[in-house]
């Protein structure tokens, strides 16, 4: 089922409206790929801080898809890539329950190193496409919205096959 998104409102307001604390449905993989490929390059050229509508988004995503859950299963993806491939802000850290600020023994050097790169392999999007996600509520974070070492497993079993 696909959103719609009133003009005017910020997409994360109304993410937060329709998904607060569910399970996020799968999405395309290449949808993802799309989504969060842009949203890289985005912040490479530093325009990141500028607002993107919902119509970049349906041009970038296949017909019909939920642009918001993408959107959402894309910044899911960058914030772990980021804490499993850089250092994560000290602010980020304290936000986070202890036993997920740890750092993350269970990830191979051959995972960060496809991590790392700008477009990661398919098997990481093919997996974070149907990974089960739930849609984060307004205020304190309460810790990551999925089991990331189950993530990081699948992702070692996805890139052996």
């Amino acid at each position: 089922m696909r959103a719609e998104f009133p003009m005017n409102q910020d997409l994360p307001d109304v993410f937060t409206q329709l998904y607060a604390k569910k399970a996020m449905p799968e999405v395309d993989p290449a949808d993802l790929r799309a989504v969060y490929n842009f949203s890289v390059q985005r912040a490479k050229d530093r325009e990141g801080n500028m607002g993107v509508g919902q119509s970049v988004y349906e041009k970038l995503c296949s017909p019909g898809a939920d642009t918001l859950v993408v959107w959402y299963r894309s910044a899911m993806l960058a914030l772990t890539v980021s804490m499993l491939t850089q250092t994560v802000p000290e602010s980020l850290l304290q936000a986070m329950p202890p036993d997920e600020a740890k750092p993350f023994p269970n990830i191979s050097e051959a995972v960060r190193q496809d991590l790392s790169q700008s477009s990661p392999p398919d098997y990481v999007f093919e997996v974070m496409a149907r990974f089960p996600t739930t849609g984060m509520a307004p205020g304190k974070m309460e810790g990551m919205p999925m089991d990331v070492p189950g993530l990081i497993a699948e992702w070692e079993q996805a890139r052996l096959t």
